[in-house]
């Protein structure tokens, strides 16, 4: 599998990520910190509010309302711990 590599923010994103049904891969000085984004069985991204990283923006739905839902949702899911899934999902799409 070929993977897209992106070098945003002081970190390496690389697409689509090796693990089964996620987006992305993300690194930290060639460290891997985790793998986040859902992809369906079929291998079908579901969508998101803003892919900040780029390789799946053609899932944005910018949807105000989803995207407060999510966030709603999610708040309390560890989103202040980089080597969280909850943590790059929130802040690159969401």
């Amino acid at each position: 599998m070929n993977q897209e590599t992106f070098h945003k923010y002081g970190f390496t994103f690389k697409a689509p990520s090796k693990r089964k049904n996620k987006k992305y891969d993300v690194y930290y000085e060639d460290n891997y910190l985790t793998s986040f984004g859902q992809i369906k069985p079929d291998g079908t991204p579901y969508e998101h509010y803003e892919d900040k990283i780029g390789y799946y923006k053609k899932y944005n739905h910018y949807d105000k309302k989803r995207r407060a839902n999510y966030r709603s949702r999610h708040k309390n899911d560890n989103i202040s711990d980089l080597s969280s899934a909850g943590f790059w999902s929130y802040y690159f799409l969401w």
